[in-house]
């Protein structure tokens, strides 16, 4: 049994009515809790009520930062956004505006909470630059 697969489980035993957004939250809260440490730039991470998960990745060039986040459009569909912030914004102390700019974004076609975080993992072991998710 994958560690995904046993949290889904663990989730399900408490509570084996919770709809697929409430399962898939509450992996992406417990994967949170062990990947917060390892974020440069917390400070500027994506966030909101449809924000599942924020996960900051290795900058595609050098010009920016890239988050990567799992979005709940409704309550069985999902998507795979990643986010950049250009370095110059961040280190212009004068200014604390940055402007968040949406790269791209991966629609993903699946309902069950197992399925939905192995895409999103997908997408996030790409941009890490690893070859794939075994």
């Amino acid at each position: 049994m994958t560690l995904l697969e046993s949290l889904i489980d663990e989730i399900k035993k408490e509570n084996p009515d919770k709809s697929t957004s409430q399962v898939v939250l509450e992996i992406c809260e417990k994967i949170y809790q062990e990947e917060k440490e390892k974020s440069i730039y917390i400070n500027y991470q994506i966030s909101g009520p449809n924000v599942f998960l924020c996960l900051e990745v290795p900058p595609i060039n050098n010009k920016m930062i890239n988050f990567l986040t799992l979005n709940r459009l409704d309550d069985e569909s999902f998507t795979s956004v990643l986010w950049g912030i250009y370095m110059v914004e961040i280190l212009d102390s004068s200014s604390n505006n940055h402007t968040v700019r949406k790269l791209r974004t991966v629609e993903i076609k699946e309902v069950v909470p197992k399925k939905i975080m192995k895409e999103f993992l997908k997408n996030y072991i790409y941009y890490l630059g690893k070859k794939s998710i075994n």
